[in-house]
């Protein structure tokens, strides 16, 4: 019964969405490549291998209404008129397990080096090195959560220094 019990806790946890607001003591500094991560902390639904690489899976929790979004571009003291110049973001995508916590929303603007497009592809692969068992879901959620635009480049070094690695050995 006692199991019972756990196991009907974390389903409801596992099906709820995750409400956990930051507290604003001030406005956040807004329009930089990383969020404020005073403000945007980064929140998780899920650390789950087996939920996170389903096909579809962020279909199923992909849900941030307008009062939110509302909300996060106050947080940041941008005007709401202004929102078509910004995505708002997951710090931590939903492909990674990120929640749609306000914690983990922020106004990413389309306008800055290193934006939107920039983070977007680092969480493909991100998510790719998850689903092929390359990295753990809780390490790719901490490098998305931390400095993703660090760990960006050094993953960009990276492959590059190994294609550069593997061209020299073709022409040897």
């Amino acid at each position: 019964m006692k199991n019972y019990i756990m196991l009907l806790f974390v389903l409801t946890l596992a099906v709820s969405p995750v409400t956990s607001f930051a507290s604003q003591t001030k406005t956040c500094i807004a329009n930089q490549a990383l969020p404020d991560s005073s403000c945007t902390p980064g929140s998780i639904l899920t650390s789950d291998k087996r939920v996170i690489c389903v096909s579809g899976y962020t279909k199923t929790v992909r849900y941030v209404p307008l009062s939110e979004k509302k909300r996060v571009f106050q947080e940041y003291g941008i005007p709401y008129s202004l929102h078509s110049n910004y995505e708002v973001d997951h710090l931590i995508s939903l492909e990674l397990g990120g929640s749609n916590a306000i914690a983990n929303l922020w106004p990413e603007s389309y306008h800055i080096k290193n934006g939107s497009l920039t983070k977007d592809k680092f969480e493909n692969y991100l998510h790719r090195q998850i689903c092929n068992g390359s990295m753990s879901a809780q390490e790719a959620q901490k490098e998305i959560s931390t400095n993703w635009l660090l760990y960006a480049s050094q993953s960009t070094s990276q492959k590059t220094e190994t294609r550069t690695q593997l061209n020299a050995g073709l022409k040897d």
